[in-house]
C-alpha cells in the first residue's frame, strides 16, 4: 500500500485521485481516473469505448473519466476467497472491484477459475496506468468480467529497469543510506 501511495504521489498512475481509502470499509479504496484519448499508457481507444458502452467510463473534457473501486492485498491471490460466492465469508461483490493492487501473487493458486496474462504482451487490455496483469475469469465464475491487477513487485522491477524513477531520486543513495549515521 505504501509503495502504491509513493508511486501515486509521483503521478506514475497518471491522473488518478483517491477519493476514499479505508481498510475497514468493504472495499479498500475508491478513486477517480482520467485519461486522454491518445495516451500510450491508458486504455486504448477501442477499449475505452468498450468501457463506455459497459457503463464503466464516460467521455469528459476531450478524454475519459471513470469512478472505480480498488482492493489492496499483500498476496493478491488471497482475494479469491472474498470473490467466491460459495464461500461462507463472501464479503465482496465479485463484479464491484475494478483494480486489485498487490505485492505479488501465485499464478498456480488461481487454478482453473482464472487465467492470468501479463499486460506487456497485451497493452490493448490495459485499464489503468501501472497495471501489470489481467485476470480473466473462467465461464461459470461469480465474476463476469476481467480484473485489472497490479503486482507491485513486478512493477517496481519494470520501473527500475526502465529507470523511470531516476528523476524522482537516486535510489542507490536512498537504499544504501543509514538514517542514523553519526555524520548527520
Amino acid at each position: 500500500m505504501l509503495t502504491f501511495g509513493e508511486l501515486l504521489g509521483a503521478r506514475h498512475f497518471g491522473e488518478m485521485r483517491v477519493l476514499r481509502c479505508s481498510l475497514r470499509d468493504r472495499y479498500d479504496f475508491q478513486f477517480s481516473y482520467r485519461w486522454g484519448i491518445n495516451e500510450d499508457l491508458a486504455p486504448s481507444g477501442p477499449f475505452s469505448e468498450t468501457l463506455i458502452n459497459q457503463g464503466f467510463a464516460a467521455r469528459v473534457d476531450g478524454g475519459y473519466r471513470r469512478l472505480a473501486i480498488g482492493e489492496f492485498k499483500s498476496q493478491g491471490d488471497s482475494i479469491l476467497g472474498e470473490l467466491d460466492a460459495s464461500a461462507t465469508d463472501w464479503r465482496k461483490n465479485p463484479n464491484s472491484i475494478d483494480w486489485l493492487v498487490c505485492w505479488d501473487f501465485d499464478e498456480s493458486v488461481l487454478g482453473e477459475a482464472w487465467t492470468s496474462a501479463p499486460i506487456d504482451g497485451n497493452p490493448e487490455l490495459r485499464e489503468f496506468r501501472g497495471q501489470t496483469h489481467i485476470w480473466v475469469p473462467a465461464p461459470g465464475n461469480a465474476r463476469n468480467r476481467p480484473l485489472a491487477v497490479t503486482a507491485m513487485r513486478g512493477l517496481l522491477v519494470q520501473l527500475m529497469q526502465a529507470e523511470e524513477l531516476a528523476a524522482v531520486e537516486d535510489w542507490a543513495e536512498v537504499i544504501g543510506s543509514n538514517y542514523y549515521d553519526e555524520d548527520d
